[in-house]
């Protein structure tokens, strides 16, 4: 009942970025090198696992954009990624916390790579904006789950952590943000994309694709006294369980669902879901230095995962739901020179949530 798993993990890395603008021609160019060392003993069964050394990689990434008149730009955008398992997929030990649901790492998972193309267009008016995208994204050795029964009646199912052969998704997006009257503005994300997913084992293989959307809403209103009312509303509609947050995540910008994390399975698929979220957040002292907020996540209730999962072996429906409606009371105070430079949009995260506030989290 207990474990005494070692490992040592290295990590080495050097990066140069470098960026310019020739009139409405802007161009950043990055590289990264890194090296990963990963091994892992169990020194109360004599047992080693062989070193996973990654070849030394390189990750580069380009920015292009071209500003047009009245107020409109265009990008292209490029950028190699590395998302390296963590500690819970890699330590060896079996969790039998449920009889029925057996749990175990993989030491010998490798790290998972992505590439990601994306096209944009951004138009700005005096009251609004819009930004629409097409992506493509491909992962190499995603980190996924597979589900085996280890029993003889099949009861009995073991989840382990492998990766993938091949992982694909690709889609368009497209966020508005609109001023509908002075101090109330409301910022709309759809995101509509295909994933296929496939892995091969020494016994099985299993394939899973799908087409999905997701969709947020968020509703900013200013109110007298320096108060601030805030309404987040997001929906994802029924898709293959990919993880947000990971290579191969429905979405460009925006990566995976706005739900938070969902197991990924080659064997899933997960229902529909839906969450509302409300903050009001009060401003005071100088330059509004400080602030006190208070939220309500999931007011109604509704935020919940529902999994369908199928194999030649076993049929089985999941629900999982945390805690949910959790009141919060934040306070919070700034400080020092900020500078808006260090928020802009130079990775694979949506503008929109530049512009958005996750009252689920807290608000504002």
């Amino acid at each position: 009942m207990s474990n005494d798993y070692k490992y040592k993990e290295q990590i080495y890395a050097a990066y140069v970025n470098y960026s310019n603008a020739i009139r409405n021609f802007g161009y950043q160019f990055g590289l990264r090198a890194e090296q990963y060392v990963y091994s892992g003993a169990i020194p109360s069964e004599n047992k080693t696992f062989e070193p996973t050394k990654a070849v030394p990689g390189l990750f580069p990434s380009a920015y292009l954009s071209y500003k047009l008149p009245k107020e409109q730009e265009l990008q292209l955008n490029y950028s190699r990624r590395v998302n390296r398992p963590n500690f819970f997929q890699l330590v060896p030990y079996r969790d039998f916390s449920d009889p029925l649901n057996h749990r175990e790492g993989n030491p010998n998972l490798k790290p998972e790579y992505t590439n990601s193309l994306e096209f944009s267009y951004m138009k700005q008016w005096k009251n609004h904006n819009i930004l629409g995208s097409l992506y493509y994204r491909n992962t190499n050795n995603l980190i996924s789950t597979l589900n085996t029964p280890i029993s003889e009646g099949n009861d009995t199912l073991l989840t382990t952590f492998v990766n993938a052969n091949k992982n694909y998704s690709y889609g368009a997006e497209i966020t508005m943000k609109n001023q509908i009257i002075k101090g109330w503005d409301i910022t709309t994300n759809v995101n509509l994309y295909q994933t296929e997913l496939s892995v091969h084992n020494d016994k099985e293989s299993y394939v899973n694709r799908g087409f999905s959307w997701l969709a947020k809403v968020n509703s900013e209103t200013k109110l007298p006294y320096n108060f601030t009312f805030q309404v987040t509303a997001n929906y994802q509609a029924p898709a293959i369980t990919i993880p947000q947050g990971s290579g191969g995540g429905g979405g460009g910008r925006g990566g995976g669902g706005p739900m938070g994390m969902i197991p990924t399975s080659a064997q899933g698929t997960i229902k529909g879901l839906s969450s509302v979220d409300l903050a009001l957040k009060k401003d005071f002292l100088k330059n509004k230095a400080a602030s006190v907020t208070l939220a309500l996540s999931d007011v109604f209730n509704t935020r919940q995962f529902e999994i369908d999962q199928e194999s030649m072996y076993f049929s089985q429906y999941m629900l999982r739901k945390r805690e949910s409606r959790i009141l919060r009371l934040n306070f919070s105070y700034r400080f020092g020179k900020m500078d808006a430079q260090i928020f802009k949009r130079r990775n694979n995260r949506s503008s929109a949530e530049g512009m958005q506030m996750e009252g689920g989290q807290g608000g504002f």
